[in-house]
């Protein structure tokens, strides 16, 4: 038999699911400029309730991309650091 061990020890498994409204408004806000056509390409890393995560992308992607990107893991590090 194997024993499990947690990557992220200290890292709660959340077992309820709730609505973060800062999360929908992000997702609404993308939504609409999809629409009007104004999003063209797009790249989303997400985080489920039981922490398993997935990762998409779709539309036209650039180097400039890559370096926003870049700079939100940079910034999501920060805040991992500092929680």
């Amino acid at each position: 038999m194997s024993k499990v061990v947690s990557i992220n020890p200290g890292v709660p498994i959340k077992d309820v699911r709730h609505t973060d409204p800062n999360v929908v408004e992000i997702l609404e806000n993308a939504l609409e400029e999809a629409k009007a056509g104004e999003l063209t390409g797009v790249a989303i890393a997400k985080v489920y309730f039981d922490m398993q995560t997935h990762q998409s992308r779709s539309g036209i992607m650039t180097y400039a991309m890559i370096g926003r990107l870049h700079m939100l893991i940079e910034g999501v590090a920060e805040d991992l650091r500092n929680a």
